[in-house]
């Protein structure tokens, strides 16, 4: 097998499957080298929500990225199923998300005005429309909603493994159950890797590794670090179809799939390291979407799951250069919008390591310090 490559990425998550597929397409010989299997971490476990609208309360050139970034989902879905045969499950259905409180509601009708004056449709819902849109939701419970008709989701596994597969079908070399031991330098400049079957070489190397980018903190300024968030999570079932729409709220999220799987989730727990799911969380999540859409109390009782989402010390991922080591590239952090950033953190990364231009504006946002940091620094 040949060593040498334009381009090694550690990591087959989401975003290194896209990044792999992306630079694959463009004629890179890439090696993506994953220690589990492809889709083993965050990007088994993620319900797949590509919320734009329910994540974002202000304008900034992150909320551009991430709408440009949903808006590529739907042609790469239809793509990747003629490359691949894999149907990574987009649906657009919209999402609400509720409010139960006067302050609230206050807030969403902040968030639709910002939106509408972006161009999205956002609209603003009294508990008689949003009962027109979902009969099942206990709206008596309500105050009002913001729904969003645009919104979509996947299903973040199938996605992961056909842009992998993909990147293969390009020519990418993939490697599962690989990790790579160290990374080979030489005058501070990145020539290569180590893995446990030998050494493989490449010009620039990509880490995609979510949480466990700490692995190779020495290669890395006290500016990147990760920390891993536990999210633990509820599936149903109902063979009946009781709701479309993706609903959010403060306490939790209800998402329908299109397997007849209604997911639940999910809890927020800084800094936990195991995957084990607490009986209290699952009553806690079960007890908050049962009050919002009763009828959910008929389902059937499917599995839960527990799963880490890479948390930046920024509001922002990192995708970017890391300018003290030559050739080492860093794309982590997306927390919990992976799988919606995924077409555009691709896209983006395969453009710098091909030093083709890009938006300054998001070349100062993904940047290490970015503007943000430098400002916070010397205000404390």
């Amino acid at each position: 097998m040949n060593k040498n490559f334009d381009q090694i990425i550690i990591g087959g998550g989401v975003s290194g499957s896209s990044i792999a597929y992306h630079l694959s397409k463009r004629g890179k010989k890439v090696l993506l080298l994953e220690a589990d299997q492809i889709a083993a971490g965050a990007s088994s476990a993620a319900a797949g929500m590509l919320g734009v609208q329910m994540e974002f309360t202000e304008y900034s050139p992150f909320f551009e990225f991430a709408q440009e970034s949903r808006n590529m989902h739907s042609v790469l879905a239809e793509s990747l199923y003629k490359q691949t045969g894999i149907n990574v499950q987009y649906l657009k259905k919209g999402a609400m998300k509720l409010a139960f409180s006067e302050p609230e509601f206050i807030q969403l009708q902040a968030i639709a005005h910002f939106q509408q004056q972006a161009g999205l449709d956002a609209r603003i819902l009294l508990p008689r429309e949003i009962g027109q849109i979902e009969p099942n939701i206990a709206s008596h419970e309500i105050v009002g909603a913001l729904y969003c008709p645009e919104e979509a989701h996947v299903s973040a596994p199938h996605l992961t493994l056909a842009l992998a597969k993909a990147a293969a079908n390009n020519g990418a070399i993939i490697l599962e159950g690989t990790g790579v031991t160290n990374l080979i330098t030489q005058e501070e400049t990145i020539i290569g890797v180590e893995t446990a079957i030998g050494n493989y070489y490449a010009d620039q190397v990509v880490l995609a590794t979510g949480t466990s980018l700490h692995q190779f903190a020495s290669f890395l300024p006290d500016d990147i670090s990760i920390t891993p968030v536990k999210g633990e999570c509820v599936a149903l079932k109902s063979e009946k179809n009781i709701f479309n729409t993706t609903l959010f709220s403060e306490r939790c999220y209800i998402v329908s799939k299109s397997n007849r799987y209604i997911f639940v989730g999910a809890t927020v727990r800084e800094g936990e390291r195991d995957l084990s799911v607490d009986a209290g969380s699952v009553h806690k999540l079960l007890h908050d979407a049962f009050t919002v859409m009763p009828k959910l109390q008929q389902t059937r009782f499917s599995h839960v799951w527990a799963g880490f989402r890479p948390k930046a010390k920024r509001e922002v991922p990192y995708l970017t250069e890391v300018h003290n080591m030559q050739g080492l590239y860093v794309a982590a952090g997306h927390y919990r919008n992976g799988i919606l950033l995924a077409p555009m953190t691709g896209v983006y990364m395969a453009d710098i390591l091909e030093d083709k231009s890009v938006s300054p504006a998001y070349k100062e946002m993904f940047s290490v310090p970015n503007s943000y940091q430098i400002l916070e620094e010397e205000y404390h």
